[in-house]
């Protein structure tokens, strides 16, 4: 019920996002198709160093290289990046691997400007509601800068800043040397571990997870284009020589945009207590699949609604919304109320006895009725 359902909404969107303007509000420019991840629970001990080199680090499978931030159809990275995950009851453990030839880093005090190095990010947003997320970054010294955020900047989030995730643990492995512009690196490994307890502070779920619980996340990848000129790493300069060039981004679940800040389009990390099963296909333990697409057809409603209101000055009607919209069946399920300041999206699936709604700050609540 819930696949036909997402179905016919999407066809519904298709015509709604080809009806209103899309200035003022960027929306991703891409098909939702996020990537799924499995981590397995493990009872072994881990000893964070950066060099992955326990039996639990060996048998767990890295994830696909890393994409355009922007999808599949734009240029794609240089340089290989991947991920792997695994956990036990006191820590989630995040594993990388970013391939360079020329390792740099700068900053070397906790939470300091990070993402101005080359970096490595980790988003996690455990409600799968865009609110109350986490973000952390590191660089190849093992420097990091974590944050917690209310809701996305759009939508006037702000990041607490004297949170911190204590109790976390961090290494990186150099294969090659930092700073040193007279060889070539091949990479740089990321090792952490992430306290359950840090990421209780930011979900109302069981921490740390239940079997086949579920996450939105999502990893990224910082490179800015530099040179390497009498001893040291500079960032290279745009054809004016007056600002830098942009730093490039690739990332483990596509954006569709250049903003990591979009977290209904993170990727879905699914926890399992019990050891990989051989002679089951992955696919199989993938739940929730047709959630995830009702709720990303929401968010076009939220887009479509965020780019009305930056043109009219005010939220759309239900009548307004759709008057341009060929309708269907479907369309009748789907109840706007909104004034001036805000809107709630609402969509009623009585077979399955849930409620999905959406409001004028991009935050996406299930009702079980």
């Amino acid at each position: 019920m819930i696949k036909k359902v997402a179905s016919n909404l999407f066809i519904f969107l298709i015509c709604l996002n080809f009806a209103l303007s899309q200035n003022g509000f960027q929306r991703p420019q891409i098909d939702f198709n996020p990537n799924y991840y499995i981590s397995y629970k493990t009872d072994d001990s881990i000893k964070i160093n950066g060099k992955l080199n326990e039996e639990a680090w060996q048998k767990t499978d890295w994830s696909n290289n890393f994409i355009n931030i922007k999808g599949k159809t734009a240029p794609s990275p240089e340089y290989r990046t991947k991920i792997k995950l695994i956990w036990d009851e006191n820590y989630l453990y995040i594993g990388a691997f970013l391939e360079e030839p020329h390792i740099w880093a700068r900053s070397q005090k906790r939470d300091s400007q990070v993402f101005r190095d080359d970096a490595f990010e980790i988003f996690i947003d455990p409600d799968s509601d865009t609110h109350n997320y986490l973000e952390l970054q590191i660089n190849a010294y093992a420097t990091i800068t974590d944050l917690f955020i209310t809701k996305p900047y759009r939508d006037s989030g702000v990041s607490i800043g004297n949170w911190q995730a204590t109790g976390i643990k961090k290494g990186t492995h150099i294969k090659g040397t930092i700073n040193n512009g007279k060889d070539i690196d091949q990479g740089w490994i990321v090792e952490l571990a992430y306290p359950w307890s840090a990421i209780a502070e930011c979900t109302h779920k069981h921490i740390p997870p239940e079997d086949g619980m579920q996450f939105r996340m999502n990893f990224s990848r910082v490179e800015w284009p530099v040179q390497y000129k009498n001893g040291i790493y500079t960032k290279e300069k745009n054809s004016t020589k007056t600002e830098v060039k942009s730093a490039k981004y690739s990332v483990w679940s596509p954006q569709g945009l250049v903003n990591l800040h979009y977290p209904e389009m993170w990727g879905i990390v699914q926890f399992e207590t019990k050891s990989r099963p051989e002679e089951k296909k992955k696919e199989s333990l993938i739940k929730n699949k047709s959630f995830y697409e009702i709720a990303y057809r929401l968010y076009q409603i939220y887009y479509s609604q965020k780019q009305y209101q930056t043109k009219n000055g005010r939220y759309a009607s239900q009548k307004q919304l759709f008057k341009h919209i060929i309708k269907n069946k479907y369309t009748e399920s789907i109840k706007i109320y909104s004034g001036r300041n805000f809107f709630r999206g609402v969509l009623n699936l009585p077979n399955i006895n849930k409620v999905f709604t959406i409001n004028n700050y991009g935050k996406l609540e299930t009702i079980y009725k």
